[in-house]
């Protein structure tokens, strides 16, 4: 029987807005992707992203948005120098991811687990879960995407045009 390594982890809604890569600033997007696809997760410039907090089993995400070292080992990620029993990058702690893509958070419902494949071959299971965290006030995890969505889509226009401003700017 093949020994699988399994990563759980549970997200829930952050219930600003939802965005894409193309309004991020740059070093921020590449970084983003880079979390993304530690778990086994793409997204498209132009695909809407949902502001979410991550954890692991045994993290409070209320306080702690990184990783613990079991957790990376999973991940295939670096220890970090200190021993401070978190991980880092070069450019500081690793954190989990601070959006999700459409394509990964889709018609997701309260209490679903969805499984993604890391490119070192762990198992990551995602739950998505509202109601037991920050925010529940706001509803169900698929009551806040999709009122997120809707007004995303609504005011598209706006937005698309705010992206082109920034892009002049920068």
């Amino acid at each position: 029987m093949k020994n699988h390594r399994v990563l759980k982890i549970t997200a829930f809604a952050v219930p600003n807005s939802i965005s894409t890569f193309e309004s991020w600033i740059k070093g921020c997007k590449t970084q983003e992707m880079d979390y993304l696809n530690n778990l086994g997760m793409t997204a498209k410039e132009d695909e809407p992203l949902l502001q979410v907090w991550i954890h692991g089993d045994g993290a409070d995400n209320n306080t702690d948005h990184g990783w613990t070292n079991h957790q990376l080992d999973l991940l295939g990620l670096p220890y970090d120098a200190e021993n401070t029993g978190k991980k880092h990058d070069a450019v500081g702690r690793i954190h989990a991811p601070s959006c999700l893509p459409l394509n990964v958070f889709e018609n997701a419902k309260e209490g679903e687990v969805r499984t993604f494949k890391a490119p070192n071959g762990c198992i990551v299971k995602l739950k998505f879960e509202q109601l037991p965290y920050r925010y529940r006030a706001f509803g169900k995890f698929e009551e806040i995407t999709n009122n997120l969505l809707q007004r995303f889509y609504d005011n598209k226009p706006q937005y698309d045009e705010w992206v082109k401003r920034m892009r002049a700017i920068v």
